[in-house]
């Protein structure tokens, strides 16, 4: 099965992959004979497969997926990387019926984008994604032992 992403407007790019493709992180000399690629929106779609396959998730099923979204929202620090990350994630995880938790996932979020990408962020975001509820204060103690809580 084949992961087909689509990215419009000012979110450029087009990955169309299959499941089963072994993904190793952009950073590294490509093993699998693709030519590097650079850290567009479609990327994390490979990034993605790259976490949940070294997270051993037995992937059968690809996806087909679009992101798009205004000028100017691509880089301006508004969670857009977790948010297509996680949104990644979720779709490979509901069409291979895997049962991930929202800590899971906020790991392998991290995978996506510090392993994967290469890039040097931390999970607050994912976790704010992941972890809040509609009409509820999320509250994350981020001291010493991470852990979290929210009550409604």
């Amino acid at each position: 099965m084949k992961i087909h992403a689509h990215s419009a407007y000012s979110f450029f790019g087009f990955r169309n992959f299959s499941v089963d493709e072994i993904q190793h992180p952009i950073g590294e000399a490509n093993k699998n004979g693709a030519s590097k690629e650079k850290s567009i929106w479609g990327t994390y779609a490979r990034g993605a497969l790259y976490a949940l396959q070294i997270s051993k998730k037995n992937l059968k099923q690809g996806i087909v997926g679009c992101i798009s979204g205004s000028d100017g929202l691509d880089s301006s620090g508004l969670s857009s990387s977790a948010a297509v990350g996680v949104a990644y994630l979720l779709a490979l995880e509901n069409a291979n019926e895997l049962t991930v938790s929202p800590t899971e996932n906020i790991e392998y979020d991290r995978l996506i984008e510090n392993g994967y990408l290469g890039l040097r962020n931390g999970i607050l975001d994912q976790s704010a994604i992941l972890l809040s509820s509609y009409g509820c204060l999320t509250y994350m103690d981020c001291k010493g032992q991470f852990k979290f809580t929210w009550d409604a």
